[in-house]
């Protein structure tokens, strides 16, 4: 029996690093992705052309499109790197004829997102329409291994006083990754059409960042 194929682009990110380890377990055949020199990974960079050898991605069931370039700040550099990136993974994939496309976004994803990050994620989103992807806007993922998840933990430990941006009213919806790998699963064994693109994925019961904080102390 042919083993499920699925390919990882940020296969060496937090996300994609456990996806392709669960469903390594489930017996999957994983083809990674990722802009670190790895053992076994593609490289590719989303700023830069794909001239990679394509005809061991054919055939695939799913692609996991993870990556994302934190290190470009401006707006500019994100639409050439992130939103141009994806751009050119869907494609990638919809001319492979790869069955089913899952973007990994996130709940600041929107319109009027006052970070350049959510205004990024949206229009990866928009984009996307055409190539049938399915997005998954992903709350804070609950591990010492996400960097924002740990740099807030180690900050409230290390720091006498936290500073907050306005009273610490923010909203975060927490998500266990294992949830998000489930979830995924789902989507991929889905038979029926999926009516929509979007789905949010997170703890339905919010958590306000103040006291995010001293649930660390």
């Amino acid at each position: 029996m042919r083993k499920k194929k699925c390919i990882i682009t940020g296969a060496n990110g937090v996300i994609g690093k456990y996806i392709s380890n669960y469903l390594k377990k489930k017996n999957w055949e994983i083809i990674k992705i990722s802009s670190t020199k790895r053992k076994k990974h593609i490289f590719y960079k989303l700023n830069s052309p794909i001239k990679f050898d394509i005809d061991k991605l054919k055939k695939a069931d799913l692609l996991i499109h993870c990556a994302y370039d934190f290190k470009a700040k401006s707006w500019i550099e994100m639409k050439n790197i992130n939103i141009n990136g994806s751009k050119k993974i869907f494609s990638l994939a919809k001319n492979i004829s790869v069955k089913k496309i899952i973007n990994i976004s996130s709940l600041s994803s929107f319109e009027k997102s006052q970070s350049n990050y959510g205004k990024a994620k949206f229009q990866i989103e928009k984009i996307s329409k055409k190539y049938n992807v399915i997005n998954l806007r992903c709350g804070l993922i609950k591990s010492k291994d996400s960097k924002l998840y740990s740099k807030i933990y180690w900050l409230s430990k290390k720091m006498f006083i936290f500073p907050l941006i306005g009273k610490g009213d923010q909203k975060l919806h927490l998500l266990k990754i294992n949830d998000l790998a489930k979830f995924i699963l789902k989507i991929e064994n889905y038979k029926k059409k999926i009516k929509s693109n979007v789905f949010y994925i997170g703890n339905p019961d919010f958590v306000l960042f103040k006291n995010l904080i001293l649930n660390f102390n």
